[in-house]
């Protein structure tokens, strides 16, 4: 078992805070916390990953002259067929 050690004033009042809000312990609440940080991270990295292949498969098929710019009202009814 390793032994995890705050040094930090900031770091330590935080996870006072939390295990007051939790009522969980240190370690679990430590856990917790770098559990919800990873997902967090996971889930970035996800995003990102879908914008850059959203960027390379779709945007080729975009014309110029609609990158970078929102369609019109009257664009998006006449696209979806609407009067």
């Amino acid at each position: 078992m390793r032994q995890f050690s705050i040094k930090n004033d900031q770091a330590s009042e935080l996870l006072d805070k939390l295990t007051k809000l939790t009522g969980q312990g240190k370690t679990e609440t430590v856990i917790k916390a770098l559990e919800l940080y990873e997902c967090s991270l996971s889930k970035r990295k996800d995003i990102e990953a879908s914008i850059k292949a959203i960027h390379e498969k779709i945007h080729p098929y975009i014309s110029e002259k609609y990158r970078g710019k929102a369609p019109s009202k009257e664009e998006i009814e006449e696209a979806l067929g609407m009067p």
